[in-house]
């Protein structure tokens, strides 16, 4: 089914738990970042048509945010119920 206005992207992160302290996800999201800067890295996820995005940590929280809003919709405007 076609929903005009609709765009799935599929998307991989890290998550931590709730409460992880603030100074551990900046450096786990620095850390992250590097290695996906790094000329090997960057390499070989292009030869797997991985499309590298970085995000800080509110970037990222917010993206998932929006996800979770626009599949929301999705499955009210098509009608899906759990079984």
């Amino acid at each position: 089914m076609h929903l005009p206005g609709y765009d799935v992207v599929e998307f991989h992160t890290l998550a931590v738990p709730a409460g992880t302290p603030a100074a551990l996800v900046a450096r786990l999201n620095q850390e992250i970042n590097k290695a996906l800067a790094s000329p090997q890295v960057r390499e070989r996820l292009t030869q797997q048509n991985v499309e590298i995005a970085t995000m800080t940590p509110e970037q990222t929280r917010a993206f998932i945010l929006a996800e979770q809003e626009k599949y929301a919709r999705i499955v009210k405007a098509v009608g899906i119920k759990p079984d």
